[in-house]
């Protein structure tokens, strides 16, 4: 693949996720890069998108937008993917590898951990040591048996607040300028698919009414907190987790 940089992977996953042409003020605005800056990668991109059987058109007065396979699309996807997860911090790929324990209907081997990560198997094993104890003072176990892999057992309610409190953590100290940036309507990255984007567009225009409704703003944080967990709920009732509820009968 042609050299590629960390805005050219941000601006790639940002049009490989849009459905319809895009203007370049609006990829600017969401992913806060500079429109000049944009438009000059724009030749690079198209070598980029050439390399891996796609196209990038520009439809004059409407935007940019990638046309091609959609198997091409997802291979190009993963590749990036790839390469920012090797860039991750230890901090950050501890974080990561949690939240695909826990959000993962099939949980990766140590072996395809170890390759998506480009760390070694023993790391990865001192990683998910540190992982299991964490979990486990959530009430959350990590069962893993020979040949078969990882599953989790816990109840629904204590995984998606560990999801929540991974994606935090994930975050870290950026979680505030995160946080900051959601709620100027710009574009939050999804964590490779954990925060789904188009979730938070939708949570993000009903929590803008319920502001405008109530006449008072929500701070920052609060907001994306909001947001997060949502999301969070969202993505795991698509996926067919649902909390039950006990009803109890009050004797009069």
């Amino acid at each position: 693949m042609d050299a590629i940089r960390g805005r050219h992977i941000k601006i790639i996953l940002y049009l490989l996720g849009q459905r319809y042409p895009v203007s370049a003020s609006k990829i600017s605005h969401e992913i806060d890069v500079n429109i000049n800056t944009l438009r000059k990668d724009i030749p690079h991109l198209e070598k980029i998108f050439k390399e891996n059987g796609l196209s990038l058109v520009a439809k004059p007065k409407v935007g940019l937008k990638i046309d091609g396979p959609d198997e091409n699309k997802e291979d190009l996807k993963q590749k990036l993917t790839l390469l920012r997860n090797k860039s991750l911090d230890r901090k950050e790929k501890i974080w990561y590898i949690a939240l695909i324990f826990l959000m993962r209907e099939k949980i990766p081997t140590i072996e395809e951990l170890s390759d998506l990560f480009g760390i070694s198997r023993p790391t990865m094993v001192e990683y998910i040591k540190e992982i299991k104890g964490w979990l486990l003072k959530r009430r959350i176990k990590i069962i893993g048996k020979p040949g078969s892999g990882y599953h989790i057992e816990g109840s629904e309610g204590d995984i998606r607040d560990a999801i929540i409190e991974s994606i935090k953590n994930f975050f870290g100290t950026d979680y505030g300028t995160v946080s900051l940036e959601f709620a100027q309507g710009k574009l939050v990255q999804n964590i490779n698919g954990v925060i789904d984007s188009k979730n938070l567009d939708v949570v993000k225009s009903f929590l803008d009414k319920v502001q405008a409704g109530i006449k008072r703003e929500i701070i920052d944080e609060d907001l994306f907190d909001i947001a997060i967990a949502v999301a969070v709920s969202i993505r795991r009732i698509r996926k067919g987790h649902t909390i039950r509820f006990e009803i109890k009968k009050i004797n009069e």
